[in-house]
């Protein structure tokens, strides 16, 4: 459930540091049905004809759909991500789009948002319910619907690039719920817990 979080975290005091800002949307996963990704192409297309000033769309991954990102004006398929470069990539974006119609977390939220990154995500993603809150960090959108898609992105990228930042912090201290070291203690006060129940029973 938890990413590498200080991994990723660095890159969030670097937009910190810096105040810069990379004008794009990002998404991270397998082009397929259940990622959404027929409905994320319709709603970005027509986010593009409503905005002056349209954003551009980079996305990371491969899969059976593939064919419906590529040759899309304003969309670049950039093809997998590895790990390890992933951290590097979430830095030149501003905010994670995630419409799956199935997702019963999704680690590329927790991955986002501890870059300090904005997310706009579906109703079906389970991360959302504990990461994201609509309009503190980003906007959740009905699971399927293109049209509440395009408005989110029109939102978002209306804002100003201060009201950007500071949803890019709340981001980040959201992330902080989950750590490695803290998935660790849990587990670990919960293994004494059994055990110390164990001996009490036994």
């Amino acid at each position: 459930y938890s990413c590498d979080h200080e991994e990723f975290a660095k890159i969030h005091f670097e937009r910190k540091k810096t105040l810069s800002e990379a004008r794009s949307f990002i998404f991270v996963g397998r082009f397929s049905p259940e990622k959404g990704v027929d409905i994320l192409v319709d709603a970005y297309l027509r986010y593009r004809e409503k905005a002056s000033d349209p954003w551009p769309l980079k996305c990371y991954g491969s899969g059976p759909l593939q064919h419906l990102i590529q040759g899309v004006k304003g969309i670049e398929c950039k093809g997998f991500c590895q790990p390890d470069d992933l951290p590097k990539e979430l830095s030149m974006a501003s905010c994670l789009l995630l419409p799956s119609t199935f997702e019963p977390w999704a680690l590329v939220v927790h991955e986002a948002v501890a870059t300090g990154m904005s997310v706009i995500v579906s109703d079906a993603v389970g991360a959302s319910v504990h990461l994201v809150q609509d309009g503190y960090n980003g906007y959740i959108v009905e699971a399927g619907n293109a049209d509440e898609l395009t408005k989110a992105m029109l939102r978002y990228s209306s804002l100003s690039q201060k009201e950007r930042i500071i949803m890019g912090e709340n981001s980040y201290l959201m992330s902080l719920q989950f750590t490695p070291k803290r998935w660790a203690d849990t587990l670990v006060t919960k293994a004494r817990e059994l055990a110390a129940n164990h001996w009490k029973n036994g």
